[in-house]
């Protein structure tokens, strides 16, 4: 399951990371929005300065995508996911090419690298299964590179593979949450050739946090919380560098989407990357859904 240090330089570290874009003019978790156009085109420019090629987009990030319409998006990649309310208002509408074509001429791109069911449940519908053959045509006529889904529990992955032919899967994964890694789900995944993205290594900013500082609902999870930081000053380090370094010692993932409230905070990411500890993170992971799945706050 987990890498070597010379199995991990086989790749430039700006090849793993996708720049995500939920919280660019809109909240997200805990990060406050980035209120500024300003700023935004700042966060987008450093990443590209850093060699970052990917995007990470959804059609609800409406904030975001009226941000991203402004910029030059000619040389980036696009990682875009289209929610369940929008497979159902196009399919009954007979309205999904138009849709698919006039998302990418608004973005002035000519083609998707990855386009992903944002809920996984939506491919267990007649019209999710009629979008998917759609995809598929549109794959085979270049307009989309790979097609997917975002997951949200291990559960959701069998019936799914099983029945569809998905290249990627972007599923959740950080310290607290380590899901995905029981029962060898990602060898998995990647013996049956599915690229592997991680989303929320910082559980959507939670884990930055020191207890003193989390939300009053959080407070019950004092012991949780008291565990990651003795484990940080144990290792004289900090949430950042080991939320990272938990991912990179995991083999099987591909990419790892990664967002920011500003440059600063991209910067000192950056400076981290190349950093490589080999600690046991295992005792850090909790099963309680009330603190692991955003959904449940």
């Amino acid at each position: 399951m987990f890498n070597s240090i010379k199995g991990m330089n086989k790749k430039k570290s700006s090849d793993r990371f996708i720049l995500g874009t939920a919280q660019l003019g809109s909240n997200y978790g805990f990060k406050k929005k980035v209120k500024t156009r300003i700023i935004s085109n700042q966060i987008i420019n450093e990443a590209r300065k850093k060699n970052i090629t990917l995007l990470d987009m959804a059609d609800s990030y409406t904030n975001s995508i009226k941000i991203l319409k402004k910029q030059n998006l000619k040389n980036w990649k696009i990682c875009f996911k289209i929610s369940h309310k929008s497979l159902l208002k196009n399919y009954r509408n007979n309205n999904f090419l138009n849709y698919f074509f006039k998302s990418l001429k608004e973005l002035n791109i000519n083609n998707y690298e990855y386009f992903l069911f944002h809920n996984v449940n939506s491919l267990n519908t007649k019209f999710g299964k009629r979008i998917y053959n759609i995809l598929n045509i549109l794959k085979k006529n270049g307009f989309i590179k790979k097609i997917g889904i975002s997951l949200y529990a291990p559960k959701e992955i069998e019936h799914i593979i099983e029945k569809f032919q998905i290249d990627v899967v972007q599923i959740p994964l950080n310290v607290f949450d380590q899901r995905f890694l029981k029962k060898r789900l990602l060898s998995k995944l990647k013996k049956r050739n599915i690229e592997i993205h991680v989303r929320s290594i910082f559980l959507q900013g939670l884990l930055t946090l020191k207890y003193k500082d989390l939300p009053k609902k959080f407070k019950r999870f004092k012991n949780i919380f008291n565990k990651w930081e003795n484990f940080l000053k144990t290792n004289n380090s900090n949430a950042i560098k080991e939320s990272l370094q938990f991912i990179y010692n995991i083999n099987e993932i591909d990419k790892i989407v990664i967002g920011f409230d500003n440059p600063k905070q991209l910067l000192e990411l950056f400076s981290y990357v190349s950093k490589r500890n080999s600690h046991d993170y295992s005792k850090l992971k909790s099963n309680n859904l009330s603190l692991i799945d955003p959904r449940k706050w």
